[in-house]
């Protein structure tokens, strides 16, 4: 988790989350945007100071704007069978708020 390009604490999510998938293309090239719902996870902050100014924005504005540099592994469920891709490089922003 990273506020102001500086990171400030890990997650470590373990247990298989629902996700939603929608194809992009751009600029020519092919993405896919997964979304998934994080809900009652544990932090491990990192850098107490910089959590502190996340906590501040939010308690001011509502909530803070923060990015999320990740490896994740999939689960993909396909007419042709399942399978799973372990420690794919993935990046994105989410709303921190409580």
């Amino acid at each position: 988790m990273n506020f102001l390009d500086q990171k400030f604490g890990d997650l470590n999510v373990t247990d298989w989350r629902t996700a939603t998938t929608t194809p992009i293309r751009q600029d020519g090239n092919n993405y896919v945007l997964i979304k998934a719902q994080l809900d009652d996870v544990f932090m491990h902050i990192t850098d107490l100071d910089l959590f502190e100014q996340v906590v501040a924005k939010v308690l001011r504005d509502g909530n803070a704007e923060v990015d999320i540099d990740a490896l994740v592994d999939v689960f993909i469920h396909l007419l042709f069978g399942d399978f799973e891709v372990d420690s794919i490089a993935g990046s994105g922003h989410a709303e921190f708020g409580f």
